[in-house]
């Protein structure tokens, strides 16, 4: 890895981490996912300062370059982490289906006791607005 390689990575990754922090602060972002890429920027960092650690991990698996293996490995890190986020986006979707059909049954029976009740239901479609 060239001198001018290395300083590119660093100047990026601080650079990155810098509009992480930023974003948090301004609580744009949660801490928690932004926890995953402050992370993944200290070991582009660590890469950067000591690529010989690339170089190691290159020759274990069988790998030609150290840089191939550095592309591979977040490339790998990279997917784990938009599969965990679709695992999270399906859930936060089913759960806004869920709470969408509770809310339309809700509102359905707000409509069916109005048309019983003597008052025309006003005191209850009033408290249910209030508490939605």
């Amino acid at each position: 890895m060239t001198l001018l390689f290395q300083i590119i990575l660093i100047t990026a990754s601080i650079i990155l981490a810098a509009i992480i922090l930023r974003k948090v602060a301004s609580s744009r972002a949660k801490v928690e996912d932004s926890i995953f890429w402050l992370g993944l920027c200290l070991l582009i960092v660590l890469l950067s300062i000591f690529p010989d650690i690339a170089g190691f991990f290159a020759s274990l698996i069988g790998i030609y370059s150290p840089i191939n293996f550095i592309f591979l490995f977040f490339i790998f890190i990279l997917i784990v982490k938009q599969f965990s986020s679709s695992l999270r986006i399906s859930k936060l979707e089913m759960r806004v289906q869920e709470l969408s059909q509770a809310l339309a049954l809700l509102k359905s029976d707000s409509t069916a006791s109005s048309e019983k009740a003597p008052d025309g239901g006003k005191e209850r479609e009033t408290v249910f607005k209030r508490d939605a």
